[in-house]
């Protein structure tokens, strides 16, 4: 997933530099660059949940509640992010806002993919 987001913000540099050059503005490598670091600490999160439920001490449904807690947590921090940057640096917002969204839907895909895949995994066994 990490790759991922990596392989996003290459990308992303690429097509505003070279397809859009209008729309290119100067804080575009903050956005792969928080989107790479709340990436990894959801990674380190899901590994911990996964570690006490595979111990025993932490449920299922505290996994659920726990990532539920982590994506809300993103998503307040997106929305401080594009406020502040909208408040104090104020120069193309619009492309700003675009590229930021498409980041965050991205992740929000990849990162539903796996969770959904954590619960499968722990989901008690039907007999």
């Amino acid at each position: 997933m990490t790759a991922v987001v990596v392989g996003m913000g290459f990308v992303g540099r690429a097509l505003l530099r070279w397809v859009w050059p209008q729309y290119d503005f100067a804080a575009y490598p903050l956005i792969p660059l928080v989107f790479l670091l709340t990436t990894l600490i959801i990674i380190l999160l899901e590994i911990r949940w996964e570690r006490g439920v595979a111990c025993g001490r932490t449920t299922q449904q505290r996994v659920v509640v726990n990532l539920m807690g982590a994506k809300m947590a993103k998503l307040l921090l997106s929305l401080i992010l594009v406020f502040l940057y909208w408040r104090f640096w104020g120069e193309q917002v619009r492309p700003f806002i675009v590229v930021f969204s498409t980041f965050y839907l991205v992740c929000l895909v990849l990162e539903t993919r796996v969770f959904v895949s954590l619960t499968k995994r722990y989901a008690p066994k039907k007999r």
